[in-house]
């Protein structure tokens, strides 16, 4: 998951959990260890430690997000898809206002068309949505 992560363009952080059940050197060398691996893999990650007790490191790291940045790398590019698809339908109405009939019931055809493949897209991902990849989606929001 990890060479899907940065080939989508994205970071991530790797916690390692339950610090407190292990000596604070071990801890810090668990998460040396971890963070020599990513790097030798081409891996930009923060690693962090995290107990019930202390939450600090993980609060350290969501503050450091930039979260305009965040949400632009996550609904950016479906956003200019859509801006795409509404200028395109913009472009064939103001054609369609200098067009015979003909033209323009042709152009509406396209239109509707393009609503039906858009319909289906939503219902598509309505359904992966409710078969069980929204956990998997909330967890690359997290991320």
């Amino acid at each position: 998951n990890m060479d899907e992560v940065t080939l989508m363009g994205r970071n991530f952080s790797v916690c390692v959990n339950k610090a407190d059940l292990k000596p604070a050197a071990d801890v810090q060398g668990i998460c040396d260890y971890i963070s020599s691996q990513l790097e030798d893999e081409g891996f930009p990650a923060t690693v962090c430690a995290v107990s019930k007790n202390d939450i600090s490191s993980v609060n350290a790291m969501l503050g450091s997000f930039n979260p305009e940045e965040l949400f632009g790398s996550i609904f950016q590019p479906e956003l200019l898809q859509q801006n795409l698809a509404i200028e395109s339908t913009l472009s064939t109405a103001l054609d369609g206002l200098n067009s015979d009939k003909e033209s323009n019931e042709q152009k509406i055809a396209e239109i509707e068309d393009a609503l039906r493949a858009l319909e289906q897209e939503r219902e598509q991902q309505t359904q992966a949505n409710n078969s069980g990849n929204l956990e998997r989606i909330v967890d690359e929001v997290l991320r």
